[in-house]
């Protein structure tokens, strides 16, 4: 089996929040799930073996003042600003409250008391903001998890999957239900 490690180059990535799972764009990551489908049809895998991954929870970012902002996390290994190649795993970056774990919601959660929803229909991306609390999460909202089952359609691919489906409420989570419905074969 293929298993896929994510690396970050630079420490400014993980110094602002950004979109978790946006679809197109990345201007502040310059990464998106159709740039790294494309790379690997590019290079040889078929789209029609590919499953792509939809989050079922929210990354959380506190004391922050919104999308591309820095937040205040606190990480254990050394100056972040400096260009490293680190794993995400390894960075034990502090970042708040979750329902999860630290810093993480499940979606049954969201959105969540307080916060304004913002929806991306270019990036296909969403977030919400709480400006009292300064929180910011980064999560799809049934419109975006429309968007991308539709995604997932017209390039052919494989179907959809979940992570984490544990750590939510079924009867609750609409996004599965959304994706579920737009797969007829389902």
């Amino acid at each position: 089996g293929l298993r896929v490690l994510s690396i970050i180059e630079s420490s400014d990535i993980i110094r602002q929040t950004d979109n978790q799972a946006n679809l197109y764009g990345g201007s502040r990551t310059g990464l998106s799930t159709d740039a790294a489908i494309k790379w690997y049809t590019a290079h040889g895998a078929t789209a029609s073996k590919i499953v792509m991954g939809n989050p079922l929870y929210g990354r959380a970012f506190e004391q922050t003042a919104g999308l591309g902002a820095p937040y205040n996390g606190v990480s254990q290994h050394g100056d972040l600003r400096a260009p490293t190649v680190v794993t995400y795993i390894d960075l034990d970056i502090q970042v708040g409250p979750g329902t999860i774990s630290a810093g993480v919601y499940s979606d049954d959660h969201l959105p969540l008391a307080g916060a304004t929803v913002y929806e991306n229909l270019t990036d296909v991306s969403s977030y919400s903001y709480d400006a009292v609390k300064q929180e910011f999460v980064s999560y799809d909202t049934q419109t975006i998890a429309a968007v991308k089952a539709q995604y997932v359609l017209n390039n052919n691919l494989a179907g959809s999957m979940f992570w984490e489906v544990s750590t939510t409420n079924p009867a609750l989570t609409s996004g599965v239900s959304i994706v579920r419905n737009s797969f007829p074969w389902i």
